[in-house]
C-alpha cells in the first residue's frame, strides 16, 4: 500500500430542493463516511478494520452498493438513517479519464453511473435530510502518494 493514499466513491443525490452527496471511502489512516449537504458537511472516522470492499462497500454500519446506499451512523454528534435505492444507471461506454488512463497520474477518477432514477430517504436525527429523489450519479476516485 502507498504511503499516503485514499480511495472514495461519491454518491450524489439531487432534487429539486436539495443536495445530498456521500463520499465513503479509506484513506492510510482510517476509513470515513463525509455527508455534504447544501448547508453542512459531517465528517465520521471510523477505524480501518470497519472497512471492507467486495460486492459492496461496507464502512462501521452503513453500504454502499451499486443498487444503492444504507446510511447507519450513530455517533455523539451525528445520526443518520436511511436508504436510497438506483434504478436505471445510465453506464459510460468508455473510461472517463479518456487518452489520459493510459498516462502515470496521481489521481485516478472513474464514473460508475451518470444519471439514474433514485428512490428513498435519508434522515438525520428527527429531520428528514433528504427524500422523494429525482436524480443522481455515482464516482470512484482513487490517490496514491498524496503530499
Amino acid at each position: 500500500m502507498f504511503k499516503n493514499f485514499f480511495e472514495g466513491w461519491c454518491f450524489k443525490h439531487q432534487n429539486k430542493n436539495c443536495t445530498v452527496s456521500v463520499i465513503s471511502g479509506i484513506s492510510n489512516s482510517n476509513a470515513f463516511i463525509q455527508i455534504i449537504t447544501d448547508q453542512n458537511s459531517y465528517n465520521i472516522n471510523f477505524p480501518k478494520s470497519q472497512f471492507t470492499k467486495g460486492e459492496y462497500i461496507k464502512v462501521g454500519n452503513s453500504i454502499f452498493s451499486f443498487d444503492g446506499i444504507k446510511l447507519d451512523i450513530d455517533t455523539k454528534d451525528l445520526n443518520v438513517h436511511g436508504e436510497i435505492l438506483y434504478n436505471n444507471s445510465a453506464l459510460l461506454k468508455s473510461d472517463i479519464m479518456g487518452p489520459f488512463q493510459f498516462l502515470p497520474m496521481i489521481c485516478r477518477h472513474g464514473i460508475i453511473s451518470m444519471h439514474h432514477e433514485l428512490r428513498g430517504q435519508l434522515k438525520k436525527t428527527s429531520d428528514v435530510l433528504f427524500q422523494k429523489v429525482m436524480y443522481g450519479f455515482k464516482v470512484m476516485t482513487l490517490t496514491k502518494n498524496v503530499p
